[in-house]
């Protein structure tokens, strides 16, 4: 592999064979004793792994350590040397172990032949010991072969290659085997689909392999994102990583004025962040000096490049329905629930059920019910199919609209019910309001039917000879009920009510205006959970009118 045959003295060669093995089995050590980058300040120096870099190699060990793939998608602050640490991890693989072949793919020609640079200086600055032998090097590749065509077959040479390209060519990775992939500034790609599908089609699925998806943040519900967030929620191959700004020790900057001056400055915004991430004020003073001079004075650019959690980042291509800054102080406040897991009858009794802990389970519960207490069960029913939209309850206080409980994820209509009527008993009976529309049908009549449920939500309608007023089973979603309900979740969001779901905020955060005036979920994201909120709002806020209005004629469906 490196040419230590040519020594002589056995000692000697002992040693450097066991110091080779080092750099062989252990990267991090390889890396920073012997790669080195130009910084900054126009400086060749060694490359220390930074917080970032840190927190990559630690995602990475625990894969290795488990004997998985290596898989990670990360949302990134600008300049923390994530990209770095990544093509040092790959050049350390290529560049001491046999047939290894990496790829890099960024998202322009200016970026590629950057890395291909990183790549170049690892090898040209690596002690003569280290260095394998390398046949070529050109603009896209580098291969570590025996550059003699005479003696080429003995010895070979690690016939390894690291090589980069760019983005936008569906043929990428057709007809290649790779075994190291870096995917750079993902959310930028262009023709994504077609060159994803090329390019990781040719990683075998093998724990010797490696996979890095990395970028800034870009649009909400964009391919990036939708992979990002399937690796948080634990529902793809990838661990997720994230690194907010703050966390990186060089975003901060000495204050010009006292301590004392500075605190009487904050604005409400900055207090709150301030006090949400634990922030000195010399990183506060590095952020305002960021949002001025790096991002146009517009905060929501400096979220973007500069993200301090992985949902206030993505940006939204059409107007936010929702106070986006109100959402912003809830996401702050997020908690994880209380409670994660199912409701097991504890008998043939569905009035009696025993909540069961579990990370895939449907329901989550953030306040434990009180009986002394009233609630709203608001709900949106889906057809139930594994990759279509998800069925969603949520519980919410009647006095003070804070969210309690929720059930969340694929199920067929009649068995939701069955699932509804559970949360329902558990939450003192809670009104339940289920939307009437397409399969929302199927749920209300097994509640009133097979369950028999006590306490079910009917709405004011006219009769079929639009005559008299009755009351019909369930929430009717309809030209004219859908603005009001979403108006009045707006209202009830700008007017604060405390909501401790990412989810539901994240949903909100993409819910958006479009041109034509309607507003609904970005393109490719989800609503359930808005929908099931606003329901909740209206049964809460409508129901109880046949007590006022005796003459309404109760129809039940």
């Amino acid at each position: 592999m490196i040419p230590y045959l040519q020594i002589n003295d056995p000692e000697k060669r002992a040693r450097l064979e066991a110091y080779l093995q080092d750099c062989y089995d252990d990267p991090r050590f390889y890396i920073e004793e012997h790669l080195k980058i130009r910084t900054v300040n126009k400086r060749i120096a060694p490359l220390k792994l930074n917080e970032a870099q840190q927190g990559l190699f630690a995602l990475v060990d625990q894969q290795e350590r488990a004997e998985k793939p290596v898989r990670v998608i990360g949302v990134k602050p600008r300049k923390v040397g994530l990209s770095t640490g990544i093509q040092s991890i790959l050049f350390q693989a290529a560049a001491t172990h046999p047939l290894t072949k990496g790829l890099t793919v960024a998202h322009d020609l200016d970026s590629s032949e950057e890395m291909f640079q990183m790549a170049g200086l690892f090898y040209d600055e690596l002690p003569d010991p280290l260095k394998p032998m390398k046949r070529y090097s050109n603009r896209k590749e580098l291969v570590f072969e025996n550059p003699d065509d005479r003696t080429r077959k003995n010895p070979p040479g690690l016939r390894s290659q690291l090589r980069v390209a760019t983005a936008g060519d569906p043929e990428l990775g057709r007809s290649k085997d790779i075994h190291l992939l870096h995917r750079s500034e993902m959310g930028y790609w262009p023709k994504h689909d077609a060159s994803l599908l090329s390019v990781l089609n040719s990683v075998p699925d093998l724990p010797d392999t490696m996979i890095f998806q990395e970028g800034t943040p870009c649009g909400w519900g964009s391919p990036f994102h939708k992979d990002y967030l399937a690796a948080r929620d634990g529902k793809s191959a990838y661990l997720p990583y994230f690194m907010a700004w703050h966390e990186f020790k060089s975003y901060r900057m000495p204050l010009s004025v006292s301590a004392e001056k500075f605190e009487d400055s904050l604005t409400d915004e900055e207090r709150d962040i301030q006090k949400a991430y634990s922030l000195t004020p010399e990183q506060l003073n590095w952020r305002r000096w960021a949002i001025e001079n790096k991002c146009g004075r517009d905060p929501e650019k400096f979220r973007q490049e500069y993200p301090a959690n992985d949902t206030e980042c993505w940006l939204l291509s059409g107007r936010p329905r929702f106070d986006r800054k109100k959402l912003q102080q809830m996401a702050l406040a997020a908690v994880e629930p209380r409670f994660h897991g199912y409701l097991t009858p504890t008998g043939q009794n569905i009035l009696n059920v025993k909540p069961e802990g579990n990370d895939q389970g449907y329901v989550r519960m953030w306040k434990l019910p009180d009986l002394r207490r009233r609630y709203a069960l608001g709900c949106d029913v889906a057809e139930g199919l594994e990759k279509g939209d998800f069925s969603c309850g949520h519980v919410y206080d009647w006095e003070t609209m804070e969210l309690c409980a929720e059930w969340h994820g694929h199920i067929d209509p009649d068995l939701f019910a069955d699932e509804l009527a559970k949360l329902g008993y558990l939450y003192g009976r809670a009104l339940i309001g289920v939307e009437d529309n397409n399969h929302g049908g199927t749920t209300n009549r097994a509640l009133l039917r097979r369950l028999n449920y006590p306490n079910l939500f009917y709405r004011q309608a006219l009769d079929d000879r639009g005559a008299r007023k009755t009351q019909k089973l369930g929430w009717r979603t309809e030209v004219a009920t859908r603005p009001i309900m979403i108006d009045d979740l707006a209202a009830l969001v700008r007017d604060g009510f405390i909501c401790p779901s990412k989810q539901i905020i994240e949903e909100m955060m993409s819910f958006v205006v479009k041109p034509d005036g309607k507003a609904e979920a970005e393109e490719s994201c989800f609503d359930d959970r808005v929908i099931a909120s606003a329901i909740a709002l209206q049964i809460r806020n409508t129901s109880g009118l046949s007590r006022f209005l005796p003459s309404l004629r109760r129809v039940q469906t």
